[in-house]
């Protein structure tokens, strides 16, 4: 959970920096997985499989979709304008 977070805000305050166009859209997706991730924490921490389960498809196509996608429109955006 804290690093969720720690990592999420980080990348956020870092495209506010750049001044990537796509931030509140950006958001709401990180808004939206921080609510899963934060739900399923109470469920995981009482030994329930199926949330365990859930985080980790959860975890999986979050990285697939939205880090291998997503999160690569705001790197070459800041390729192009220069601050990477």
């Amino acid at each position: 959970m804290h690093y969720v977070e720690y990592h999420l805000t980080r990348e956020e305050k870092f495209m506010e920096t750049i001044g990537y166009p796509e931030l509140e859209r950006h958001k709401k997706a990180h808004e939206n997985f921080r609510k899963v991730v934060f739900d399923l924490v109470h469920h995981i921490e009482e030994g329930e499989l199926h949330a365990f389960k859930e985080a980790l498809a959860m975890a999986w196509g979050w990285l697939v979709g939205h880090i291998g996608k997503v999160d690569k429109k705001y790197g070459e955006y800041a390729k192009e304008k220069g601050f990477i």
